[in-house]
């Protein structure tokens, strides 16, 4: 009888930065990574690999590269309540978030909105 020649599953570049990126974002102070690698893979990407698979890996030089690139991003990307401000204070207040209909409303008579909202309808 011939033996089957069990086929190792290969990943997936998508597979390898989908485990990177879940590493990265991961807490310092998590215990059982691999575990938790493990079930958040499947739970966000469903991909199912085990804890062995996810160890050899996380051995690999490109993956360990590929992670402090990915850790070294998220540290110099601005935090999301930073990014808010900063898009809040390139943008002015009142001109850009109100609509062209509010802006006119502002300083106008309802007969001259009116006279507006038909020449709009008319183009």
């Amino acid at each position: 009888m011939e033996q089957a020649v069990e086929k190792k599953a290969r990943w997936a570049e998508f597979e390898v930065r989908a485990l990177a990126a879940l590493e990265a974002a991961m807490p310092a102070d998590v215990r059982n990574v691999n575990q938790m690698l493990a079930q958040q893979l499947f739970a966000q990407h469903g991909l199912s690999r085990n804890v062995e698979m996810i160890k050899g890996q996380r051995r690999k030089q490109t993956y360990k590269d590929l992670l402090a690139s990915l850790r070294n991003d998220e540290a110099t990307r601005p935090t999301y309540v930073e990014s808010a401000q900063q898009l809040t204070a390139s943008v002015s207040p009142k001109r850009s978030l109100m609509s062209s209909d509010q802006r006119l409303g502002a300083n106008t008579s309802v007969a001259e909105r009116n006279d507006h909202m038909v020449g709009n309808n008319a183009l």
